[in-house]
């Protein structure tokens, strides 16, 4: 099993440089799982793509948010509840400086063996912890 953080899952639905690895994930390897958390990052990142850089209209922004909870409903992404993992979380944080969210999704990592990340440096703290790591750049 595979956990999916923010980076690579806002990466498919923006069809940014390297979204085409995450499909290809998603196609070979679900049901994929990630921490509740994956839903707020995402749909965070939607409104600011919208909003704040204006790289996408507001309607295409609420498109992407409609796929996003269609990839959940349909369990083609599993959610975990966070605090399940907050307590390891906060110590990889502290341990690796790195912030509890990214360090959510570490933990999750932890008990299923593998993570899919677009975060360089949240790949390498995972694979420091003994996780396999799929960096899609």
């Amino acid at each position: 099993m595979i956990a999916i953080d923010a980076s690579s899952l806002a990466k498919f639905l923006l069809k940014e440089k390297g979204w085409s690895n995450v499909r290809s994930l998603l196609e070979t390897r679900s049901p994929l799982y990630s921490v509740d958390l994956i839903v707020k990052e995402v749909s965070n990142v939607l409104w600011k793509h919208a909003k704040v850089t204006k790289v996408i209209d507001e309607a295409r922004a609420h498109l992407l948010f409609k796929a996003l909870m269609e990839l959940v409903k349909g369990e083609v992404i599993v959610l975990e509840p966070e605090v399940n993992y907050l307590e390891r979380a906060y110590v990889i944080s502290l341990t690796e400086n790195v912030a509890v969210y990214d360090s959510l999704y570490i933990a999750l990592a932890e008990k299923l063996g593998e993570l899919a990340t677009s975060d360089r440096v949240q790949a390498g703290i995972a694979a420091k912890h003994g996780v396999k790591t799929l960096f899609i750049p």
